[in-house]
């Protein structure tokens, strides 16, 4: 059995463990970009973002399985968002 575990964040909105990681500790693992690039966009799912980003389904969790998210997805979702590389690349900042 799976068990997830939510955290209240600040503006009083549940997160899981590794969105919480992904958007409060800097982490710059390609699962957390990806977490950052979805909340940037309001989008919840892997295949959501990769059908916004005209790109096929499963290519979303290929980057997470590969651990590298290519440059020009992050530029692409930074400038649609109106968010800063810095905040998707390296957790710094805020969305």
């Amino acid at each position: 059995m799976a068990m997830f575990i939510m955290i209240l964040a600040s503006d009083g909105n549940a997160k899981s463990r590794s969105e919480w990681s992904a958007t409060e500790t800097g982490d710059t693992s390609a699962a957390a970009v990806v977490i950052r690039m979805k909340q940037a966009l309001n989008i919840l799912t892997d295949t959501s973002l990769a059908e916004h980003l005209g790109l096929s389904k499963n290519t979303v969790s290929t980057w997470i399985s590969r651990k590298s998210v290519p440059y020009e997805a992050a530029v692409k979702v930074a400038i649609e968002a109106g968010v800063s590389l810095d905040f998707l690349l390296l957790g710094r900042d805020t969305p």
